[in-house]
Protein backbone atom coordinates (compact mmCIF):
# COMPACT_ATOMS: atom_id res chain seq x y z
CA UNK A 1 0.00 0.00 0.00
CA UNK A 2 3.05 2.39 1.08
CA UNK A 3 4.82 1.52 -2.88
CA UNK A 4 1.13 2.92 -4.73
CA UNK A 5 0.69 6.06 -2.19
CA UNK A 6 4.79 6.79 -3.48
CA UNK A 7 3.89 5.42 -6.85
CA UNK A 8 0.80 8.01 -7.10
CA UNK A 9 2.51 10.89 -5.44
CA UNK A 10 5.46 10.72 -8.04
CA UNK A 11 3.25 10.40 -10.78
CA UNK A 12 1.36 13.45 -9.45
CA UNK A 13 4.20 15.51 -8.55
CA UNK A 14 5.68 14.53 -12.42
CA UNK A 15 2.60 15.50 -14.11
CA UNK A 16 2.10 18.45 -12.58
CA UNK A 17 6.20 19.82 -13.30
CA UNK A 18 5.48 18.70 -16.69
CA UNK A 19 2.48 20.65 -17.54
CA UNK A 20 4.32 23.72 -16.77
CA UNK A 21 5.80 25.76 -19.26
CA UNK A 22 7.39 29.27 -19.83
CA UNK A 23 5.82 31.02 -22.61
CA UNK A 24 5.08 34.64 -22.32
CA UNK A 25 2.33 36.82 -24.08
CA UNK A 26 4.75 37.99 -26.40
CA UNK A 27 5.12 34.84 -27.55
CA UNK A 28 1.62 33.73 -27.33
CA UNK A 29 -0.08 36.62 -28.78
CA UNK A 30 2.61 38.45 -31.08
CA UNK A 31 -0.23 40.85 -32.09
CA UNK A 32 -1.76 41.89 -28.74
CA UNK A 33 2.17 42.93 -27.98
CA UNK A 34 1.91 45.50 -30.55
CA UNK A 35 -1.06 47.26 -29.24
CA UNK A 36 0.68 49.64 -27.00
CA UNK A 37 3.75 49.80 -28.75
CA UNK A 38 4.10 53.32 -30.19
CA UNK A 39 6.33 53.03 -32.90
CA UNK A 40 5.54 56.84 -34.26
CA UNK A 41 8.01 59.60 -33.97
CA UNK A 42 10.91 56.71 -33.02
CA UNK A 43 14.51 58.04 -33.00
CA UNK A 44 17.72 57.01 -31.97
CA UNK A 45 18.28 59.39 -28.97
CA UNK A 46 15.79 58.39 -26.47
CA UNK A 47 13.91 55.20 -27.78
CA UNK A 48 16.80 52.99 -29.83
CA UNK A 49 20.03 53.90 -28.12
CA UNK A 50 18.52 52.56 -25.33
CA UNK A 51 17.80 49.26 -26.40
CA UNK A 52 20.87 48.66 -28.07
CA UNK A 53 22.85 49.80 -24.71
CA UNK A 54 20.96 47.18 -22.83
CA UNK A 55 20.93 44.48 -25.17
CA UNK A 56 23.78 44.73 -27.60
CA UNK A 57 26.69 46.84 -26.16
CA UNK A 58 27.36 45.12 -23.41
CA UNK A 59 30.82 44.03 -22.66
CA UNK A 60 32.13 41.27 -24.64
CA UNK A 61 29.53 42.00 -27.13
CA UNK A 62 28.71 45.02 -29.48
CA UNK A 63 31.20 47.58 -28.02
CA UNK A 64 34.64 48.77 -27.40
CA UNK A 65 37.39 48.64 -29.85
CA UNK A 66 37.33 44.60 -29.89
CA UNK A 67 33.35 44.16 -30.75
CA UNK A 68 32.07 41.18 -31.71
CA UNK A 69 32.15 40.48 -35.28
CA UNK A 70 33.40 44.24 -35.37
CA UNK A 71 29.99 45.34 -35.38
CA UNK A 72 29.82 48.02 -32.47
CA UNK A 73 27.07 49.63 -30.85
CA UNK A 74 28.65 52.49 -29.12
CA UNK A 75 27.66 55.46 -31.14
CA UNK A 76 24.91 56.77 -33.96
CA UNK A 77 27.13 56.23 -36.82
CA UNK A 78 28.48 52.93 -35.65
CA UNK A 79 24.92 51.58 -35.03
CA UNK A 80 23.75 52.58 -38.74
CA UNK A 81 26.51 51.16 -39.67
CA UNK A 82 25.13 47.89 -38.23
CA UNK A 83 21.67 48.54 -39.56
CA UNK A 84 23.62 49.09 -43.32
CA UNK A 85 24.68 45.14 -42.92
CA UNK A 86 21.64 44.65 -43.79
CA UNK A 87 21.16 41.49 -40.91
CA UNK A 88 20.27 43.14 -37.88
CA UNK A 89 16.54 42.81 -38.31
CA UNK A 90 16.60 39.15 -39.14
CA UNK A 91 19.28 38.18 -36.36
CA UNK A 92 16.84 40.28 -33.78
CA UNK A 93 14.41 38.04 -35.17
CA UNK A 94 16.18 34.77 -34.99
CA UNK A 95 15.20 34.40 -38.79
CA UNK A 96 16.22 31.74 -40.22
CA UNK A 97 19.95 32.28 -42.10
CA UNK A 98 20.85 34.60 -39.28
CA UNK A 99 22.80 34.83 -36.25
CA UNK A 100 20.33 35.24 -33.55
CA UNK A 101 20.90 38.11 -31.20
CA UNK A 102 21.04 38.77 -28.44
CA UNK A 103 23.47 35.75 -27.78
CA UNK A 104 21.62 35.48 -24.43
CA UNK A 105 18.80 33.72 -24.01
CA UNK A 106 17.05 37.14 -23.57
CA UNK A 107 14.92 37.64 -26.82
CA UNK A 108 14.04 41.40 -27.39
CA UNK A 109 10.25 41.63 -27.47
CA UNK A 110 7.86 42.23 -30.25
CA UNK A 111 7.31 46.35 -29.64
CA UNK A 112 11.44 46.56 -29.42
CA UNK A 113 11.51 44.91 -32.40
CA UNK A 114 8.82 46.94 -33.94
CA UNK A 115 10.20 50.05 -32.63
CA UNK A 116 14.13 49.28 -34.34
CA UNK A 117 11.94 48.49 -37.51
CA UNK A 118 10.16 51.86 -37.32
CA UNK A 119 13.41 53.81 -36.69
CA UNK A 120 14.58 52.31 -39.82
CA UNK A 121 11.95 52.59 -42.23
CA UNK A 122 11.92 56.30 -41.11
CA UNK A 123 15.42 56.35 -42.47
CA UNK A 124 17.43 56.25 -39.19
CA UNK A 125 16.62 59.87 -37.24
CA UNK A 126 18.52 60.96 -34.35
Amino acid sequence: MKNLIKCLLVLCVSVCLNACYSENVQTLYPQSSLANCDTVNVNYTTVIQPIFSRSCALSGCHTGYYAAGGLSFDSYQMSVAVVKNGRLIGSLKHEDGYRPMPLSNTVLSVCEIAKIQSWINAGMPL
